[in-house]
């Protein structure tokens, strides 16, 4: 569910098949399986006990939950920006200076503060241009909900107007 619903922070949404949209989302299902497979065993052989999880249930789960963040961490800046094997949409929430294309050696191939402002422009075009076509399948889809759903979806949801 978690892969399919944030699918469209990924090109993948807008640039490929059917068919490829759900050969990634099970590709990273297994992925994250996996990860947190070996994010939870590496914990417990470095911190656990052997009346686990009786005891040092904390240590443990923290040091799973570190492994498991760092690794998605270096995974994501490795295929977006190293390896470059995906992409992000515009309408991915990414901190300023750490998105691909915002490293300071790609600013120090723009020469002039002009092209730079430029470049942001289409940037910002491209994020407003991804909102107007998720815009309306978000709106059937609020819709739709139940009074009681759409209080929910208020309340978890609340910060996306700023995410995006």
């Amino acid at each position: 569910m978690w892969e399919v619903a944030q699918a469209p922070l990924y090109s993948i949404w807008t640039s490929s098949t059917f068919r490829d949209k759900v050969f990634a989302a099970i590709h990273c299902v297994l992925g994250d399986m996996i990860i947190a497979g070996s994010a939870l065993l590496g914990a417990l052989v470095l911190v656990g006990s052997p009346s686990c999880p009786c005891e040092r249930w904390l240590p443990v789960f923290a040091a799973a939950l570190a492994g498991g963040i760092g690794y998605t961490v270096h995974s994501e800046w490795l295929n977006t920006t190293v390896r470059q094997g995906w992409a992000y949409s515009p309408l991915m929430p990414v901190m300023p200076g750490h998105a691909p294309g915002d490293d300071e050696d790609d600013a120090d191939q723009t020469t002039s503060p002009i092209e730079r402002v430029d470049l942001r422009i289409s940037t910002m075009e491209s994020r407003v241009s991804a909102l107007n076509e998720i815009k309306p399948v978000l709106a059937r889809l609020y819709y739709a909900l139940s009074d009681d759903q759409k209080k929910k979806a208020d309340q978890l949801l609340i910060g996306m107007g700023r995410m995006m």
